[in-house]
């Protein structure tokens, strides 16, 4: 009897033990499936930041070609000016010259 009631201590024994190990076990997947949804986070926030910053890239770029068009615009319509410019000074001369003629 003496053994059979050590040998049930045993088995309660073993039994407390594996409910220990089971319970460290399941703590430890979620401390794991915690971790693994912390790091996508990050990977998606990270992502985003990326995907951001290439964005803004994008838009500075665009940007520049703008200010790059507008000033080659304005550049072209001053010369275009200028020669027009220049065209009413050579007319006004040839009118001068046209009237000394006369």
């Amino acid at each position: 009897l003496k053994g059979k009631s050590a040998q049930a201590g045993q088995v309660a024994q073993d039994k407390a033990k594996g409910q220990e190990l089971k319970g460290k076990a399941e703590q430890k997947g979620k401390e794991i499936e915690q971790k693994g949804k912390q790091v996508a986070d990050q990977a998606k926030e990270k992502g985003q930041d990326l995907k951001d910053a290439a964005s803004k890239k994008v838009d500075e770029a665009k940007s520049a070609a703008s200010g790059k068009a507008e000033e080659l615009k304005g550049k072209a319509t001053q010369a275009a000016q200028g020669a027009q410019d220049k065209a009413k000074d050579l007319k006004d001369q040839a009118a001068g010259k046209v009237d000394e003629l006369k």
